[in-house]
């Protein structure tokens, strides 16, 4: 017998989706969506010789995903693009003990203080806690025991940008490609001197007289590398040593 809908009347909540709908949702590859049904995370059921995937099921392993000690964390689509928004507002611990200049254990410790934690607005992101950068603020002006550091928040970019880098030394390193390092966004300053064939008091001399550019993270002195060869190309046209 034929079920006949009325015209208007709700539709029924859907009870199961697909294995591809699912993947598109998280952003999986075939192989990973298989793998991830496997898992026997939620609840599946062949229905017509498909596999399919049970909604309620799926939503409550994705609310509760054991974020601090599955190695995958999966995440849909949607939440990506709202956890990138938040994180842009906001600092990861790591974040904040790099701008205050201080130990990672200072910032938990000032997290759970009864004295400043009132200050701070904490927010997770994907099982990780991040502190808004507007309560940040806010902790800075209410007290004087914390300082910011001598860079501001773009500077942390940079900053990772540079770590990265040397990560790509010690591979370049280990490796003996040294003729790679032509790669390397940024200079240090032992790095232009070898490029420019001089000492590094050279390079110290060149950007404190503000002869060449530099950026600087804290103590931390690094030399955009593309202007510093067009500047000693520069140097070179016009027949100065």
């Amino acid at each position: 017998m034929a079920v006949i809908q009325r015209v208007g009347s709700p539709a029924k909540p859907r009870k199961w989706m697909s294995v591809h709908e699912m993947g598109d949702m998280l952003g999986l590859k075939k192989t990973d969506r298989y793998w991830l049904v496997h898992k026997n995370y939620f609840r599946t059921e062949t229905l017509l010789g498909k596999m399919r995937v049970e909604i309620a099921s799926f939503e409550k392993w994705y609310a509760n995903q054991d974020w601090y000690h599955s190695q995958s964390r999966y995440r849909t689509q949607e939440d990506r693009k709202k956890d990138a928004a938040a994180e842009a507002a906001s600092l990861s611990m790591p974040e904040m003990a790099r701008l205050l200049d201080v130990p990672r254990s200072t910032v938990y410790g000032i997290l759970s203080s009864k004295k400043y934690a009132p200050l701070l607005d904490v927010i997770v992101i994907a099982g990780r806690r991040r502190v808004t950068k507007e309560s940040f603020e806010r902790f800075l002006q209410a007290q004087d025991t914390y300082e910011l550091f001598n860079f501001e928040y773009e500077e942390l970019e940079l900053e990772e940008k540079r770590e990265y880098e040397n990560y790509k030394r010690r591979c370049l390193a280990e490796a003996d490609h040294s003729q790679e390092k032509k790669c390397l966004e940024y200079l240090t300053v032992p790095e232009a001197a070898e490029l420019a064939g001089v000492e590094p008091a050279t390079i110290a001399y060149w950007y404190t007289t503000g002869k060449i550019s530099v950026r600087k993270t804290g103590k931390i002195i690094r030399i955009p590398r593309e202007a510093f060869e067009q500047w000693l190309l520069k140097r070179k046209e016009k027949g100065v040593v």
